[in-house]
């Protein structure tokens, strides 16, 4: 197991409590960073409110054990790694691919959101892209577009 897949494992492990707490932070700062920063913080504001969806996922997991579909199957689930070890071969290390297919396939109201956030948090973590204002703000658009979504649940 590398240190990426510990790391991810005990994120996922973290309590539904933990989550919800972390996702409002997250939410909380990447809107702070975005109205009131001197920098360019962009890329963070961007790459906060996609790790905020994903604490945001991981509480509605662990609080509504909803049934999912992935792959041609269906199961009731309460965490990712339940997700990875009912649909996925084992091994699987692409827990935010997985992540994000299982959001686009049972929830495509807030696919296109999600894909946004992931792939923008990506690109400006490794790819060095420089996230422009109005792109920040549309992060933070579909970032509380997740949030109400999953608050409606």
């Amino acid at each position: 197991m590398s240190s990426t897949d510990s790391f991810q494992d005990r994120f996922s492990e973290l309590s539904p409590e933990k989550n919800q707490v972390q996702a409002n932070h997250n939410a909380h700062v990447a809107d702070h960073l975005f109205r009131t920063s001197k920098l360019n913080a962009n890329d963070w504001v961007i790459t906060i409110s996609y790790y905020s969806i994903i604490h945001l996922f991981e509480y509605f997991l662990k609080t509504k054990c909803p049934i999912l579909k992935f792959k041609g199957k269906e199961a009731k689930v309460s965490s990712l790694n339940e997700i990875i070890a009912k649909f996925c071969d084992t091994g699987s290390s692409q827990k935010h691919v997985i992540r994000q297919k299982i959001v686009e396939e049972n929830y495509p109201l807030i696919g296109q959101a999600w894909k946004f956030l992931s792939k923008g948090s990506y690109n400006a973590r490794y790819n060095c892209y420089l996230v422009s204002k109005e792109i920040a703000q549309t992060s933070l658009d579909y970032l509380n577009k997740v949030r109400g979504f999953f608050k409606e649940k």
